[in-house]
């Protein structure tokens, strides 16, 4: 069989992919794919099911990881010859194992994000292990009874977190959307061998990676059975096994990494194939941040103030919602900015009519004109970035803002009347 989840995220229902290659909905008969869903009693039960008599899913919906419900994204490395040849690295004696962050997790097709400040963007296809019941101490040949399935796994890697920051490769690999999984859960009694499949990694076009899993050093089998030994293993967890030779870090005649707006599709022999587009982290409404918390203390200092800072900070999140779309974020912070534009102007104009000497008010004016060449240079730059790819209307759209509201809150705190003074109490 295989098995999928599909739909937004964090409300993906459970399916199966039938013969036709339609979407049959499972959510009537199990509330998702997770627990003892993906035990043999489970799996058998839903085999003994005609996908024929299941709502069929209409339209192309998401994918989402196949499996959920995980305590431990396990992660083993340099576990191919060919791959640890090409980074120059000795052969391990024993697996080398580590973890990814549970928020790695992402759908196959899902958008990778590239971390503020990275260059070192990685791509790594992998076979990946989806545990079917708890394995604890188990030896090589018991190993597979624990086993639900495979998928296709992505153990997207930032080169310089993994290798140059000191510490454990677990930073490098835990980043958000780091771990694509599936399309599907496809179950073992589909793989009759794990260690002859196939697989590929391509990034626009171009294949990186060709290689097997005939090249693994510790087989499937050992591979579960060694990491019984120290992580108890429960049902829907994933071990991502190793990847083959061809990731950017062993290009010659140097290394090649991943940029915002790349594509990458992976897949292995039986088991789909996946695709992800590259995008450079969001910088919306957290390079918004500084700007409002600033605008919000001196709303402290002045407390009878109009809340501005307050008012964009909510407008901010009702616009973008849970969105990360760098066009999105732009075009809500450009929306924002033309909403505070006339109030922006109406304090200038309070502002110089405090000066009743001419030549004061027109001095005060060539500050204020300075002040709008100073904002427009710096957010020409801010957005001119060409290693922020397609954020960069964003960040150009943030820091107008930022500008723009600190703006009009100090020069309304300047020209707000004192507060009076409390009256004092009376000694008895």
């Amino acid at each position: 069989m295989k098995l999928l989840r599909y739909g937004s995220p964090g409300q993906e229902k459970p399916g199966l992919l039938d013969a036709d290659g339609a979407i049959r909905d499972l959510s009537g008969i199990l509330p998702d794919l997770a627990g003892d869903a993906l035990a043999p009693a489970a799996l058998a039960k839903i085999a003994g099911i005609d996908p024929a008599t299941l709502p069929k899913v209409a339209g192309n919906p998401r994918l989402g990881p196949p499996v959920t419900g995980m305590k431990n994204l396990v992660c083993i490395g340099l576990n191919y010859a060919d791959h640890a040849a090409e980074t120059g690295a000795p052969i391990p004696k024993e697996p080398i194992v580590f973890l990814k962050s549970l928020n790695a997790l992402s759908g196959p097709n899902d958008d990778v994000v590239i971390p503020r400040n990275s260059v070192k963007t990685d791509w790594e296809v992998e076979l990946c292990i989806i545990i079917g019941t708890r394995a604890k101490y188990v030896s090589e040949e018991n190993a597979l009874d624990h086993v639900a399935g495979y998928a296709v796994g992505n153990d997207v890697s930032e080169r310089e977190w993994q290798a140059e920051r000191g510490g454990a490769w677990d930073k490098g690999k835990g980043f958000d959307t780091f771990g694509p999984i599936g399309p599907w859960l496809v179950t073992k009694d589909e793989v009759p061998d794990p260690q002859n499949l196939a697989m590929f990694c391509d990034v626009d076009g171009v294949r990186q990676q060709d290689g097997s899993t005939r090249t693994m050093i510790f087989g499937v089998k050992q591979v579960i059975a060694y990491v019984s030994q120290c992580i108890t293993l429960n049902p829907g967890d994933v071990i991502f096994t190793g990847t083959p030779p061809g990731v950017g870090l062993g290009k010659k005649p140097s290394p090649v990494f991943l940029k915002a707006g790349q594509v990458m599709k992976l897949g292995i022999a039986g088991l789909g194939e996946q695709q992800q587009k590259m995008r450079a982290a969001a910088c919306a409404l957290v390079l918004l941040l500084p700007g409002i918390a600033a605008a919000q203390q001196q709303r402290q200092q002045a407390p009878r103030q109009d809340d501005l800072a307050t008012q964009v900070e909510r407008n901010m999140r009702t616009c973008l919602g849970t969105s990360q779309d760098s066009g999105l974020a732009a075009r809500c912070m450009d929306a924002q900015r033309a909403t505070i534009a006339p109030r922006l102007d109406a304090a200038v104009e309070r502002l110089l009519a405090t000066q009743q000497d001419p030549g004061r008010r027109a001095a005060l004016a060539d500050v204020q004109a300075a002040w709008v060449t100073y904002r427009d240079r710096r957010c020409d730059f801010a957005g001119s970035n060409p290693e922020r790819g397609e954020n960069a209307a964003a960040d150009r759209a943030a820091c107008h803002l930022q500008f723009d509201l600190g703006r009009v809150v100090e020069i309304e705190q300047l020209l707000a009347p004192p507060p009076a003074p409390r009256p004092q109490q009376q000694r008895r």
